[in-house]
This record gives structure tokens, sequence and C-alpha cells, in this order.
């Protein structure tokens, strides 16, 4: 049984309680935070959760860019699922220490080597040990959001970082750095979360890597070092 209202204006710009989850496979609100989207449509339906029992819904709206939000009575938080932001919207989502970074990617026409990323959101590990979104009204115009960097220069050399600087320089790889340089699978070891070395070899050698634009004979004769991460 289908019931359709459509609600085209939001009603409230407060912002929304949500967790950035990886668990789960949409954007879930709870009916508290109805009045905070738009184009409510009344469906019902139902949510499976982790012990496989399942919980009903009653609608489907728009939070700004995130469309659809599911609505359900019984969550207690808004639940935007990673996979949502990188699959159905292709958003980046990068993790340092207690923090998330939700960025979208740009293309520099007049230099076409040169990448631009616009930061769309933040979250932060709180006490429960989950990540909260800073500032939810962020989802709500894309076009408001600044870049991060201004150019992306990926400084590589076979010159090896020192171990301090391959322990806190996975923030500095997105800038020129000057003297500052990794060799190819250093760079590799940092952007991909400080794998080691041989599942980083593998990766590139069995084509599982997208965008590196590193081969496998780049990097095969290379060594990592010593990093205490």
């Amino acid at each position: 049984m289908e019931a359709s209202v459509a609600l085209n204006a939001s009603r409230s710009v407060i912002p929304i309680d949500m967790i950035l989850d990886s668990g789960a496979s949409d954007v879930l609100f709870p009916g508290r935070d109805e009045d905070s989207c738009t184009d409510v449509q009344l469906v019902d339906g139902s949510l499976t959760i982790g012990d496989k029992s399942q919980i009903p819904t009653y609608a489907r709206a728009k939070y700004g860019m995130l469309d659809p939000v599911i609505l359900c009575n019984s969550l207690m938080y808004a639940l935007v699922a990673v996979s949502f932001l990188t699959n159905r919207l292709k958003l980046y989502v990068f993790y340092v220490e207690n923090l998330a970074y939700i960025l979208k990617k740009t293309s520099n026409s007049a230099n076409p080597d040169e990448l631009l990323f616009k930061t769309i959101a933040t979250a932060t590990l709180q006490r429960d040990r989950l990540f909260h979104i800073d500032d939810s009204t962020k989802f709500l115009d894309i076009e408001k959001t600044k870049d991060v960097t201004s150019r992306l220069n990926y400084a590589v050399s076979d010159q090896p970082y020192l171990q301090h600087e391959l322990k806190y320089g996975s923030a500095r790889v997105f800038h020129s750095v000057g003297n500052m340089m990794l060799n190819k699978l250093q760079w590799l070891h940092i952007r991909l979360a400080h794998a080691n070395e041989y599942q980083i070899k593998m990766m590139v050698l069995h084509n599982v890597n997208i965008g590196t634009q590193v081969s496998y004979a780049e990097i095969k004769d290379l060594h990592l070092g010593e990093c205490d991460t």
C-alpha cells in the first residue's frame, strides 16, 4: 500500500546529527528529521538490519544532494552510507586519524595534470566511536563548497622520505612540497592507508588499483624502508 504526498520546500535548516556509516547501504533518517527534508513521498517499506530482522520505513525524501533519503521512525540517528557517497554521488571519503573528509574531484581544463578537490563535508570521531558529520547543512548546497587545495601536485622521485616524514606525511602529499620527495612505492604506501610493500606490489601487479598511474615495473625493485606508523 502506497500513499504519495509531496512537500516541496524544506521547513528547517537546523543541522542534523548524522553518522558516516560504512555498514549502511542507503541514507537513512529518523522520522524526527522529516521537517528538514524536501519532496517527502509517503511510501511503506522496510529495512533489513544486522540480525536479519526488518524494521518499517514510511517515506522517501531529499536532503540537498542526498537523494533519496529513507525515513524510518525506529532510528535514533541519521545514517549516511559511505557506499552511497562513493558509488551514487562519485565522491571520495578519506580518513585521517579521528577525522573523515568527504571530497568531490573537479577538473582544471587549463592543466589536465592538476586535480582540484572540494570539501563537501567533514566528520569527527566521537566518544561513541562513530564518525559524526560536523555540519549536515553542507549537503544542502554543494556549489558553496570551497577548494581543499588549489593545486594537487604529487612530488615523486627516487629520494626516500625519512621515517618521521613517512609517518606524518600523509597530509603533505596532497601539496607540492619542494624537496620533500617520495619514491613511487612510498607514495602508494601513504595513499593506500600504509599498506605493506607486498600488498602494494600485488595490487599493482594484478591491476586492482585505480588511478595511481604507477606500473609494476616502476616499483618492483623499490623498497619502503622502515615506517613506524
